[in-house]
């Protein structure tokens, strides 16, 4: 039974195409191309609205070093396979020379990169943060090297972890050119 004023029959087949025309057009404005996104355009803006969630943090807290050998100033990013820094170079870095930073010191951060992703992942477990070691650089490629005061990018993707020892691809960027990039091994000691 339904409640409310009495409707006559025309008026309600009225009602009921205009319904109906409404939802038609509402359907062909969802067939129109900006309602249409890719699987790639969903997933994108799904990872840049996460990048803006995740708060930007001081990558020394997660590292065991410590000054004048800190080689990252922040922490952008961190997933269980990627992590992401930025530097600034000092002119005093103990890596620059003639006004530049040297190759040591673009595999030095990314090997720090790696190390504060990790210690961040680590804190988030309430575990203390492990330390590692550098075991191997491979496939060092080395483009350009960024002046003094530079703000560089270093990003990490993990590519395996057996027991121990990660395997880790790095690149080293800076106002988005590539300046270098090199696979890593990276030995973890867990009993610290």
């Amino acid at each position: 039974m339904i409640f409310g004023p009495k409707v006559s029959g025309r008026k309600q087949e009225a009602g009921s195409r205009r319904r109906e025309a409404e939802a038609c057009s509402y359907r062909s404005c969802l067939d129109e191309s900006i309602f249409k996104f890719s699987f790639f355009q969903i997933f994108k803006f799904a990872f840049y609205l996460y990048l803006m969630l995740f708060e930007i943090q001081n990558a020394a807290d997660f590292i065991p070093q410590r000054a004048p050998f800190v080689l990252v100033d922040k922490l952008l990013y961190v997933d269980k396979k990627t992590s992401r820094c930025s530097f600034t170079i000092p002119e005093e870095n103990l890596f620059t020379d003639d006004g530049f930073y040297s190759t040591a010191g673009l595999v030095e951060s990314m090997a720090q990169t790696a190390a504060a992703g990790t210690g961040f992942l680590s804190r988030q477990e309430n575990k203390p943060v492990p330390l590692g070691y550098i075991g191997a650089v491979q496939k060092l490629m080395v483009y350009s090297w960024p002046p003094t005061l530079a703000e560089i990018t270093m990003t990490n993707n993990l590519l395996t972890n057996i027991l121990h020892v990660s395997l880790v691809s790095g690149i080293v960027q800076y106002k988005g050119e590539t300046l270098a990039s090199c696979e890593m091994k990276i030995f973890i000691n867990s009993h610290t």
